[in-house]
């Protein structure tokens, strides 16, 4: 009975911060802490702060903006309607943060952190409105989990490659869309599919591709990163992702609605790598 009041509770909460738009802001700020850590870099309050508003500001608006676009009516999911019910607070508060986040950006940042930081913005705003217009042809290549993946990457990297750590943080770059990728496809394969259990990610990916060379090389490049990252000593970033597809796996295996199972499987990319932040601090 306590376990499951327990579980009741846990999954409250996921629900609250997918709501709210948090877990995105919660993930890009707990793998850029994972990635400063091991390259041995530390970042200011005022900059992780920052950074959490900034991607808070982009996830929102992307998903505010998701309810007017093909997703609109009766396509709508739980979490859009939570921001189409409650338009003008969440207008006003949008507005609120987006003052903070300046006025903390020009204390906190030089002119260039600047400029690259709100490009990333821009470019994630940007991102739902080129949704609207994009042809069938440019689905195949930048479809949208592509492009979200991409720019939840770069935002992980942000504050490090802005201190001026180029290499790793580009291995980092490609290996972290990779994960991110894995994620937006179970979750697309998820919203399809009309019999989840039938619905694994791996069964899909192998059966569908098990002759498309492309897929194989894209394999072999995210081990040769994943080696050269551990070479690098980049060890709680190859951790924290062995974590994440091991979850991953689990979250694919377990009884649950569709909702819940997306909800537990975006909270798992902040809290596996949160896991390895709290073990560096308690040493």
């Amino acid at each position: 009975m306590l376990l499951k009041k327990l579980r009741i509770l846990i999954i409250t909460l996921f629900e609250l911060l997918n709501r709210v738009s948090l877990d995105a802001p919660l993930v890009v700020l707990v793998w850029q802490e994972i990635i400063s850590i091991d390259l041995n870099i530390n970042p200011t309050l005022n900059q992780k702060v920052v950074l959490l508003l900034a991607i808070w500001l982009a996830y929102s608006a992307d998903r505010y903006l998701e309810c007017f676009g093909q997703r609109s009516g009766s396509k709508l999911h739980s979490r859009h309607i939570f921001y189409l019910k409650n338009q003008k607070s969440f207008l006003m508060i949008w507005v609120i943060i987006l003052l903070i986040s300046v006025q903390l950006s020009m204390n906190s940042f030089s002119s260039f952190q600047i400029i690259t930081g709100w490009s990333v913005v821009v470019l994630a705003i940007g991102n739902q409105t080129f949704s609207y217009f994009e042809s069938s042809g440019t689905k195949k290549i930048l479809s949208k989990k592509n492009r979200t993946s991409l720019l939840l990457s770069l935002a992980c990297i942000y504050l490090p490659f802005s201190l001026g750590i180029l290499l790793e943080c580009l291995s980092t770059l490609i290996f972290l869309f990779f994960l991110f990728w894995l994620n937006c496809t179970q979750i697309n394969l998820w919203e399809n599919a009309n019999d989840m259990k039938k619905c694994n990610l791996s069964d899909h990916f192998f059966s569908i591709h098990k002759k498309n060379y492309f897929i194989i090389f894209c394999l072999l490049i995210f081990h040769g990163v994943f080696l050269h990252l551990l070479s690098a000593g980049l060890t709680f970033v190859c951790l924290s992702s062995i974590t994440v597809l091991a979850v991953h796996y689990c979250i694919n295996r377990i009884s649950l609605n569709f909702d819940y199972k997306r909800v537990v499987l975006d909270q798992c990319y902040w809290i596996s790598p949160i896991i390895f932040v709290v073990i560096n601090y308690a040493q």
